[in-house]
């Protein structure tokens, strides 16, 4: 469930920064601007309303300054914005308003006692007063703040919205594959892609570049509200196409300004023509659980195979996978990072069949056969199940 956190920036920079690492503890996903580019005034306004029409729930921060009106918001500040924007997209949407008082002075912008003094404020962190949708809370320490959303009436009316929020969306996951002529810049570009123009969480990447060429592979997941009108086909071809051609732009910029690597003897055109870029959606049902694994072991030829053996032995598969040098006082040594999973395979006769073990007890003979491998220095293992509010 994604909440947005609005606020003057440096006047409740701190506050704000305290909500969206409370939000985040709780396992919401915070949306806020900070995480966004730097962008021109006209792609602000555009970068706010997708923000603001992604979110399932507002939290709004405010106190002695209001903002500067600015002509691209409607000659609204960007507080004032995002707030009525937020009630125009989202009729029945939660809204949670919390006012900073100094020293027990309630000190308030009169813009915003003409906005907000129509919604009664609540008497304690337990007093769930509404009106409609719209809660009103004050705080005057970051304490307090915290206490309101962890253990007040935030959190609460927040589980009631997401088991609704739930019912009206739903996440896929797809695959981006990238090959490109390899610049300064290949990585951010794509990840800038994804995440602020088509609102898409990454979550694995797997990434090589040499001689000139560069290879990324991103698993992602994207929510889909069931109204959508967009259908999963149709935002295949548009991230693909979103992707290359900010690549292109790039590579083009990059030749400019002496960002390419390795590459030389051919223009722009040629190099964008060399850019490669699929997006595969997939029905895979995720798996219960996830063990993350990390080997220590001797820099010898066979090692990634004697672990990757086990690994398919027990019949996981491997998720996402490194291996870099150890530190400097284990000489010749190798470190693999992986998270493997188990879930449906599928056999020679096409049947899909769910593996289904007790994770303890499959930690447990996982740790034993990695123990068992020669080369092996130190391990750790994790066991992390997919579920967050089973954590």
């Amino acid at each position: 469930m994604k909440v947005l956190v609005s606020s003057r920036m440096q006047e409740l920079g701190y506050e704000r920064k305290a909500v969206i690492d409370a939000l985040h503890y709780r396992n919401f996903t915070p949306v806020y601007i900070e995480a966004s580019p730097d962008v021109d005034e006209t792609d602000g306004r555009k970068r706010m309303e997708k923000l603001v029409k992604s979110a399932d729930a507002l939290i709004l921060l405010y106190g002695l300054s209001v903002g500067k009106p600015a002509k691209v918001l409607d000659n609204m500040t960007p507080v004032e914005f995002e707030f009525h924007l937020f009630q125009q997209s989202h009729t029945n949407a939660p809204i949670f308003l919390l006012q900073k008082g100094i020293d027990g002075v309630s000190y308030v912008h009169e813009k915003f006692a003409q906005h907000f003094s129509k919604y009664p404020k609540a008497q304690n962190i337990d007093d769930c007063t509404k009106r409609k949708n719209v809660w009103h809370f004050k705080f005057s320490e970051t304490n307090q703040l915290i206490d309101i959303i962890i253990k007040g009436c935030i959190e609460k009316e927040l589980r009631k919205y997401e088991r609704e929020s739930d019912l009206k969306s739903e996440d896929r996951t797809f695959l981006v594959r990238c090959k490109s002529p390899d610049f300064i810049g290949f990585l951010e570009r794509i990840s800038y892609t994804l995440s602020h123009i088509h609102l898409v969480n990454i979550d694995y990447i797997s990434f090589a570049r040499r001689f000139g060429l560069a290879t990324v592979y991103l698993s992602c997941t994207k929510t889909y509200r069931k109204n959508e009108t967009n259908s999963v086909k149709e935002d295949r071809e548009l991230i693909r196409e979103s992707i290359k051609k900010t690549l292109c732009v790039d590579i083009q910029k990059a030749q400019d300004e002496g960002r390419l690597l390795n590459v030389t003897g051919k223009d722009a055109k040629e190099l964008c023509g060399e850019v490669e870029v699929t997006v595969d959606f997939s029905d895979e049902q995720a798996p219960d659980y996830s063990i993350y694994i990390e080997v220590r072991t001797i820099d010898a030829p066979g090692q990634l195979h004697a672990i990757a053996r086990v690994i398919r032995d027990m019949s996981y598969s491997i998720d996402e996978i490194l291996l870099k040098p150890s530190e400097q006082e284990h000489l010749r040594q190798l470190i693999i990072s992986a998270w493997i999973s188990k879930g449906i395979r599928t056999g020679k006769t096409g049947e899909k069949d769910l593996d289904i073990a007790t994770p303890e007890l499959e930690l447990i003979r996982l740790e034993s056969r990695l123990r068992d491998i020669v080369g092996v220095k130190t391990f750790s293992t994790r066991l992390v199940r997919n579920d967050p509010r089973d954590h």
